[in-house]
C-alpha cells in the first residue's frame, strides 16, 4: 500500500517536474551554448577556446560519477521507501499496536529507518561535491582567457576591445552551463524512478 499512496504518487511527480521544467531547460542551454561558442569562433577561434576548453572536462566529471550517483540514490530510495512502508504499517495496525503495548518497539523501529534514511542523505550530500566540483573547474575558463587575451593582446595579435568583450562575455557565459550541470544530475536521479515504475508495471 505504501508503494500506491506514496512511491508511485512521489515517482508520477518528480517525472512530470523534471520532463517539464529540467529537460526544457537542459535542451534549451545546450542549444544557446553551442549558438555562442560557434559565433564566438568566428570572432576570435583563440579566446574562445580558452574560454570553453573547461566544459567537456567539467561534463566528463558528471559523467564519470553517474555510477556513484546511481548507487547512492538508488539506496536513498530504498531506505525512503522503508520510511513509508513503517508508518504505513503504524497507520493500519494501531489498534493492535496498542493491544500489545508494542508503542515503544513501533516507534524506536520508525527512529531506526528514520536514522538510516537521514544517514544516508547525509553521505549522499558529499557526493554532490561532484556537481560542485565541476561547476568550480568551469571558473578556470575566465581565468584562462585573462592570461591568454592579455599575452593576445600584448602580442598585438588581438584588440584590446576583443579582449574586454571576451571578459564581459566570460563572466556570463558559465550560467547556462551551470544549468545544464544541474539537470544531468536530476536526470541520473531519475534513472531511479522509471526503472521502479517499470517493477511496479511488471
Amino acid at each position: 500500500l505504501s508503494d500506491l499512496t506514496a512511491t508511485i504518487m512521489d515517482d508520477c511527480t518528480e517525472l512530470e517536474h523534471t520532463f517539464s521544467h529540467a529537460v526544457p531547460q537542459l535542451i534549451a542551454s545546450l542549444l544557446s551554448i553551442l549558438l555562442i561558442t560557434i559565433g564566438m569562433a568566428f570572432y576570435d577561434w583563440a579566446l574562445t577556446l580558452a574560454l570553453f576548453w573547461v566544459v567537456p572536462i567539467s561534463l566528463a566529471v558528471i559523467v564519470l560519477s553517474k555510477r556513484k550517483l546511481h548507487k547512492q540514490n538508488r539506496t536513498n530510495y530504498l531506505n525512503k521507501r522503508e520510511v513509508t512502508e513503517q508508518i504505513q504499517e503504524g497507520l493500519d495496525t494501531i489498534q493492535e499496536i496498542k493491544s500489545y503495548h508494542q508503542e515503544a518497539a513501533y516507534l524506536n523501529g520508525l527512529d531506526e529507518k528514520i536514522n538510516k534514511y537521514e544517514h544516508q542523505l547525509t553521505r549522499s550530500e558529499l557526493l554532490g561535491i561532484a556537481v560542485n566540483g565541476s561547476q568550480s573547474i568551469l571558473k578556470l575558463g575566465l581565468a584562462s582567457v585573462i592570461i591568454v587575451g592579455a599575452s593576445l593582446v600584448a602580442s598585438g595579435q588581438t584588440e584590446l576591445f576583443t579582449y574586454l568583450i571576451f571578459m564581459v562575455i566570460g563572466s556570463r557565459i558559465y550560467i547556462p552551463i551551470n544549468e545544464v550541470l544541474n539537470n544531468l544530475a536530476a536526470l541520473f536521479y531519475l534513472d531511479i524512478r522509471i526503472d521502479r515504475m517499470k517493477e511496479m508495471e511488471a
